[in-house]
């Protein structure tokens, strides 16, 4: 039993429902622990209400123990200069256009069927490269034989970590964020993208409609013909696009630190008083 006031941060618990997705016994601890904290806490802190909502009826927690303080946003995720843009191309992607993901290669993020859909885009006369930023430690066997089996998989280009300043960089000069991941807890990539000026297409599905709301064409991510037709519309349709930017411009303005840290500031304020 917690004796001192314990305030505990949640972002999501993607374990619970994709646990052959860890190892055996991580899976095993998180599920364990995470209720336990969850539990025990005076109070938790998640990142949307999609986690909130999650974590109720998973663990059975009161709603009123739990707050939603959304993420903020580096400030190096902003629009650049189109003359760093052509320099950016230049340097990644031989001058041609490109959609972006980034985030872990793990199987919970839909590479395999971004693959597919990127395969099905090019095939219907696009002409966008794809450029995966990310760690392959999580690279799984059915990615790969998709990867291998592409018709076009020359026009993918795995950069793996950058640090943020050049991840920065290759967002804003990205066509599009391809963000169609299974599940999140947030989706940070869709506000830098947003930040940067980029357009995003990302999933139906756990968050990501909270977090893009209005501002992001949203697509069934097991559905690869549904992104493979959203990457049209960002590349041959300059209204959505455009829309997309203004709207995601002012949708970034919720998610800053400032507002993050004062959230939170009030929150531990409560717990001690």
């Amino acid at each position: 039993k917690l004796t001192t006031p314990t305030v505990s941060v949640i972002h999501d618990i993607n374990f619970e429902h994709r646990p052959k997705d860890l190892a055996w016994a991580h899976s095993l601890y998180y599920r364990y622990y995470f209720k336990k904290y969850a539990q025990l806490s005076r109070h938790i802190i998640t990142v949307s209400q999609f986690s909130k909502d999650d974590i109720i009826q998973k663990y059975n927690i009161t709603p009123n123990k739990i707050s939603v303080v959304y993420n903020g946003v580096s400030n190096c995720f902003k629009p650049i200069q189109e003359s760093k843009k052509v320099e950016t191309q230049q340097k990644y992607t031989n001058s041609k256009e490109f959609f972006l993901f980034i985030g872990s290669l793990h199987k919970r993020k839909n590479i395999k069927n971004l693959l597919l859909a990127f395969d099905i885009y090019r095939e219907n006369s696009g002409k966008n490269k794809l450029v995966i930023i990310g760690r392959k430690k999580w690279w799984d066997s059915d990615t790969e034989n998709v990867y291998k089996n592409m018709n076009f998989k020359n026009e993918v280009i795995f950069l793996g970590q950058k640090d943020d300043d050049e991840m920065a960089s290759i967002l804003a000069s990205a066509k599009a964020l391809c963000f169609v991941s299974i599940f999140e807890g947030f989706g940070l990539p869709i506000v830098e993208a947003m930040k940067s000026n980029v357009p995003v297409i990302t999933s139906n599905t756990s968050s990501m409609p909270e977090i893009a709301s209005n501002a992001g064409l949203l697509v069934n991510p097991h559905n690869y013909n549904e992104i493979a037709n959203a990457m049209d519309k960002i590349d041959n349709n300059d209204k959505i696009r455009t829309d997309l930017i203004q709207l995601g411009k002012k949708r970034s303005e919720i998610f800053n630190w400032e507002l993050t840290t004062d959230k939170i500031s009030k929150i531990l304020h409560q717990i001690n008083t």
